[in-house]
């Protein structure tokens, strides 16, 4: 063999010991936790906020509001055990103090990726935190293992195999777990474990961090908040999570969504992704929505614009008990109703459009009325001012609905006319059926007539029931309508409008806050009715109907205000946030 050949036969035997020699890249297990999860992940939690909530504990800002109410007070009652000694008996069980474990087990933060493998889930997990901490847990749990399979504990404690320099350990094949200097990772396929793992390795791979989607996504999220997801909701679709998510697919194309609850919130089902936050501080808890990639097609006709400042409304009395504003275009829903939802809806619009003719003496209802109508709806319920001898049995809050009208002079008197011909139709039923019928009268009021409905004047012997809730009436004020289901509080609006007592009905899209404190006094006013109605008709013993609505009138007098916001933040992109006050000062 000459010298040439030799070299030539040695350098490529020593290349397979040379590769062999070279060790793998180690993994970086404290880089960017989404850098670590699949591109394929369709379901991405974490929670930042949540060493913060364990550290703190029963003396975290909002559990000690919540303990140090009335309503802590009945949970205590009520529970087998106070949350202080429920945590005493965790804690001895444990063998050590549990929510201060948690906190420094998820100093770093957890987060759990959801993803599909073989038509079933995967579940990726990692938490990052105290070293010390995650290796005592670790090996408590291989040690609780060995004991409930019967093993020697120096067949489990070891870790079982190697991989890039992280110790891992297989639980046959319900679960994989690795541990890492702080470092927890966790799946129920070893496979999707090792892929965590060799992300974490890759210098230039990123994972589900690197989907477009999910990076606008998680850049819109703002402050860190306790808890934080997001969804691919093309992708889940694949889970097969029954009607519910389908319904929610579906609510972008049926009318009832876009009637009840605007367009904004039915075009969420048409996103193609959904994110959720929550964010919680010593008074008060903020869940957020937000669809990103909407498809609107022909929604865009019905949407709100963006950036469109609703009318101010009248201003707010202290004794109110809810306002809001909506945005429903309903005369787009009416002239795009072709392009908007299947055929199978179509007659019901047709339907729709010959009944309500019948009320505005045959005024064209898509082409004449509601294009008239401000898309802008507000809402205002106050307590009712009840007339001597007609003061319900059980005295419910009166609302009154608002719109701007483009033509006043026109479409002024049609609302006038249906409202007239509308009481008339009642009064012809009830006296089919034996029932007192209304009285329509007319009242002078600030500059303005009031057009209303009543009944008779209950005699001393005659019970005054629900029905004296509704004392309907109508008034024009200018450009706007007002329809109240009673007649108080349609006086009130017509005279602040008139008075042009206004402010800003706020954020722009749809709004609506209610009051804790006039739901509970409006709930503890009829506590017995409630109770009743309770027992009667869900079959509950008295002493825990009671119970259960003590507890309601409880939960909102913890509520200062509870707000809900919907809006189009963008041309695909639309936010509804929930927005939960305490009422602090009613702590005890």
């Amino acid at each position: 063999m000459t010298v040439n050949k030799l070299l030539l036969s040695t350098c490529v035997c020593a290349v397979p010991v040379a590769l062999a020699a070279v060790p793998p890249t180690p993994a970086d297990l404290r880089r960017d936790v989404a850098s670590m999860m699949p591109a394929s992940t369709l379901v991405y939690v974490e929670a930042p906020g949540l060493a913060e909530l364990a550290e703190l504990g029963l003396q975290h800002p909002l559990v000690a509001t919540l303990l140090d109410s009335p309503l802590g007070d009945l949970i205590r009652e009520q529970a087998k055990m106070s949350p202080e000694v429920a945590l005493g008996m965790l804690n001895f069980y444990a063998g050590r103090p549990v929510l201060p474990a948690v906190a420094k087990l998820s100093a770093d933060g957890v987060a759990l990726g959801i993803s599909l493998a073989d038509g079933e889930p995967v579940f990726q997990l990692a938490a990052r935190g105290d070293a010390a901490t995650w290796e005592e847990v670790v090996e408590l749990a291989m040690t609780k293992v060995a004991e409930a399979w019967g093993l020697p504990l120096d067949k489990v404690v070891p870790p079982h195999k190697e991989i890039r320099g992280v110790d891992v350990w297989v639980l046959g094949d319900t679960a994989t777990i690795a541990l890492d200097d702080g470092v927890f990772l966790a799946s129920n396929r070893e496979d999707a474990l090792r892929q965590m793992i060799d992300l974490a390795a890759a210098e230039e791979a990123a994972g589900l961090a690197a989907n477009p989607r999910f990076q606008r996504s998680r850049e819109g999220r703002g402050s860190a908040p306790f808890l934080w997801s997001w969804v691919d909701l093309n992708g889940v679709e694949e889970l097969g999570l029954g009607d519910g998510f389908q319904n929610l697919r579906a609510m972008a194309t049926q009318p009832a969504p876009h009637f009840l609850l605007g367009s904004a919130i039915a075009s969420l089902g048409g996103a193609e992704e959904l994110t959720a936050s929550l964010r919680m501080a010593g008074d008060s808890i903020e869940l957020g929505l937000r669809g990103y990639g909407v498809d609107e097609g022909a929604g865009r006709a019905v949407l709100q614009p963006i950036g469109d400042a609703p009318p101010p409304l009248p201003r707010a009395l202290p004794d109110e008990a809810a306002r809001g504003m909506f945005y429903r275009d309903l005369a787009g829903l009416f002239r795009h109703r072709v392009d908007l939802f299947p055929s199978d809806v179509q007659p019901k619009f047709a339907e729709a459009t010959t009944n309500l003719a019948l009320f505005f003496g045959g005024a064209d209802l898509s082409d004449e009325l509601l294009p008239s109508l401000s898309p802008w709806i507000g809402v205002i319920a106050r307590d009712a001012e009840f007339d001597e001898g007609a003061v319900p049995e059980i005295p419910l809050p009166s609302a009154a609905f608002l719109v701007r009208m483009a033509e006043p002079e026109v479409t002024g008197p049609q609302m006038v006319t249906a409202f007239q011909t509308f009481v008339s139709i009642l009064n012809v039923n009830a006296a089919q059926e034996m029932q007192p019928s209304m009285m329509l009268q007319l009242a002078a009021h600030e500059g303005s007539t009031i057009t209303f409905a009543r009944f008779r004047t209950p005699k001393p012997d005659e019970g005054v029931d629900l029905r004296y809730n509704l004392v309907p009436a109508c008034a024009q004020v200018g450009d706007t309508f007002v329809l109240g289901t009673h007649v108080s509080l349609v006086k009130q609006l017509v005279a602040q409008l008139s008075r042009g007592e206004l402010e800003a009905a706020g954020e722009s899209g749809d709004s609506l806050v209610l009051s804790g404190a006039q739901i509970a006094q409006a709930v503890r006013a009829n506590e017995d009715a409630l109770v009743m109605n309770s027992v009667l008709n869900d079959g509950k013993q008295e002493q825990r109907a009671r119970q259960d609505v003590r507890g309601l009138i409880l939960v909102a007098e913890l509520i200062e205000r509870l707000e809900l916001t919907a809006t189009r933040t963008a041309e695909d992109e639309v936010a509804v946030t929930l927005r939960l006050s305490l009422a602090v000062s009613g702590s005890k």
